[in-house]
C-alpha cells in the first residue's frame, strides 16, 4: 500500500521537487518537503484504516462529524464535556511570514 501512496503525484502534491522516491529512508531528515510528504502518508493510511487512529484522532473525528460548520475558536459541548476549535501553523515559508500549511484539533476546555 505504501508503495502506491509513494507516487510522483502524491509527492508532486505535497511541494517536493527532490527524488524522494530514490532516498525514501531520508524521509525524516526535516526537509519541509519530506515532513509534508510524510504527513500525506501518514494521512492517507489513517484513513484507508491501515493505520488505527488514536483515541484523541477518533475524537476528533467524532467532532468533526457532529460540527462539520465549526468556525475557528468556537466552543461546543460534545458528550457531556466542552471543546473548542483551534489552528495553528503546522509549516510556514522560510521568510517565517507566510503560513504554508495549517493544523486544525479540538482542545478541552475546562
Amino acid at each position: 500500500m505504501i508503495e502506491a501512496l509513494i507516487t510522483k503525484a502524491n509527492v508532486r502534491k505535497a511541494g517536493c521537487d527532490c527524488s524522494i522516491l530514490t532516498r525514501w529512508p531520508m524521509a525524516g531528515t526535516g526537509r519541509p518537503c519530506h515532513r509534508r510528504t510524510v504527513r500525506l502518508i501518514e494521512s492517507a493510511l489513517k484513513a484507508s484504516g491501515e493505520l488505527p487512529l488514536t483515541e484523541k484522532e477518533q475524537l476528533e473525528k467524532d467532532l468533526d462529524a457532529a460540527f462539520p460548520n465549526a468556525e475557528s475558536k468556537q466552543t461546543v459541548e460534545f458528550r457531556g464535556r466542552t471543546y473548542q476549535l483551534k489552528f495553528w501553523p503546522v509549516e510556514k515559508s522560510r521568510s517565517g511570514k507566510k503560513v504554508i500549511d495549517w493544523g486544525r484539533g479540538w482542545v478541552e476546555v475546562i
